[in-house]
């Protein structure tokens, strides 16, 4: 008994806690015991005891102790805020009871649970100015008790509920299980229910009715300078050099693995801008000066008319696709088509992949098939192939030369240049205990301005 009644789960702050029950004069024998053990001051269905044998030992060399527990009885008894009889305080943790109870002590008599569980007199109504504040059904006797509408809650109706969702944080509800659809959590457990209006109050970096949508970074999300998705959306809007990538993120409905598929939110930048927060703005790429025999990418291109000379198609490159390209065109008209795409600052384009010949008079396409070439000048590296829609002529692609120059940007050299002056200059200052902090603050000054400068310059190409 002594033993139970020190540990912090078991209520035992008025009453005695746990009734112990013992078949024979000991716990444990050779041959074997049983005792009982109730529980008086925790109501309702209690998980099973977990027993630990390790420290018994048998006085039999040929047996090994055991302990083997089972559930008797299971607990049917309420375990309610304030008894299912009253207003809980929850900044004070302090029940309001209502009209005829009082505190008990767990078995319907006075005493001092604080859980208005004890009827002063008879009861022939239930709680409530008006039976139910008018927001649920009286039950009627015997039990006079109040079973609310939805989005209502307390004794007496009186209070409301707030929006349910996913819980951040619940306890996991089997092996490799937790936050299910079907246990979803007032506030999903990351704000604070206001009774009085219903409406939750979230945690910082939470939004949404139920708290349940994680916050993007930057204020405004995303510095204004992105768009605030979902882990879904984000999957859908994945791409690997441009090209999108077809990826899911929740698609398959009640699957565990994706549980926050619509919770976690991520910022999608626009162009020009990077950083977790879009805060960060890019700096024009290009081939690296110092690596030497690299080439640029280079895509092969035939088209046939079939004799239709009425005949067009379209390139795509990167999520972008160009304005209609007739059959009859030259190169000069592709090259515009092409650098008229965000995605594309310069391409040549030409028929003789030797030459690079500025042919402004051949078609791109014929009856007998032609072959051109579209040489990437900005973006270079290993592009993406192109994909084409056609109406009318037959159209192949294929990579002719692989792109291998180095897409550097310039701010990887002045955040490496700028990281390192500040490593150097903050190494220095750890040594000069006299003037730690203004030294501190000056190596951050420093630091900051280093960056300004070496931004400031910004190059189109």
């Amino acid at each position: 008994l002594d033993y139970f009644e020190a540990l912090s789960t078991v209520t035992n702050d008025f009453y005695t806690a746990v009734d112990v029950d013992f078949d024979d004069d000991a716990a444990c024998s050779v041959s074997g015991n049983k005792f009982t053990i109730e529980f008086l001051q925790d109501f309702g269905d209690l998980p099973s005891i977990v027993a630990d044998s390790s420290n018994l030992k048998m006085s039999i060399a040929t047996s090994s102790a055991k302990i083997t527990i089972a559930t008797t009885t299971e607990g049917s008894k309420e375990d309610n805020d304030c008894s299912d009889r009253g207003i809980c305080d929850y900044s004070t943790g302090i029940c309001s009871c209502s009209t005829g109870y009082d505190t008990s002590d767990g078995y319907g008599n006075e005493g001092q649970r604080g859980d208005c569980g004890y009827a002063t007199a008879s009861v022939t109504a239930c709680p409530g100015e008006t039976s139910c504040t008018g927001h649920g059904t009286c039950e009627g006797t015997p039990t006079y008790a109040c079973q609310c509408s939805n989005g209502y809650t307390g004794a007496d109706c009186s209070l409301y509920t707030c929006p349910y969702g996913n819980s951040w944080f619940s306890l996991p509800t089997d092996d490799e299980e937790a936050h299910l659809t079907t246990s979803k959590a007032e506030c999903a457990d990351m704000g604070l229910c206001d009774r009085t209006t219903g409406a939750c109050s979230c945690m910082d970096g939470f939004e949404g009715a139920a708290c349940d949508t994680m916050s993007c970074p930057g204020d405004p999300a995303c510095n204004d300078h992105g768009d605030c998705l979902s882990m879904s959306a984000l999957a859908e809007a994945a791409t690997s050099n441009g090209d999108a990538l077809d990826l899911t993120y929740g698609a398959t409905p009640n699957d565990p693995e994706t549980w926050d598929f619509e919770m976690i939110q991520g910022c999608d930048c626009d162009d020009g801008y990077f950083g977790y927060d879009c805060s960060l703005m890019s700096c024009p790429y290009g081939d690296d000066p110092m690596t030497k025999y690299q080439y640029n990418e280079v895509q092969e291109i035939t088209c046939e008319t079939d004799d239709d000379d009425d005949g067009y198609f379209t390139f795509t490159f990167r999520e972008e696709t160009t304005a209609s390209i007739s059959v009859t065109a030259g190169a000069d008209d592709v090259e515009a088509a092409l650098e008229a795409l965000d995605s594309i600052t310069y391409v040549d384009v030409y028929f003789d992949a030797a030459l690079k010949d500025d042919d402004t008079t051949g078609t791109i396409c014929s009856s007998s098939e032609t072959t051109f070439y579209v040489e990437f000048k900005y973006p270079t590296d290993d592009v993406p192939l192109m994909t084409y829609a056609a109406s009318g002529p037959t159209i192949s692609i294929k990579e002719y030369q692989t792109g291998t120059k180095n897409t550097s940007s310039a701010q990887d050299a002045a955040y490496a240049t700028t990281a390192q002056v500040c490593a150097h200059a903050s190494l220095g200052t750890a040594h000069q205990t006299d003037r730690a902090m203004r030294g501190l603050l000056i190596i951050v000054a420093t630091c900051y301005q280093l960056q300004v400068q070496i931004r400031q310059p910004r190059v189109r190409v």
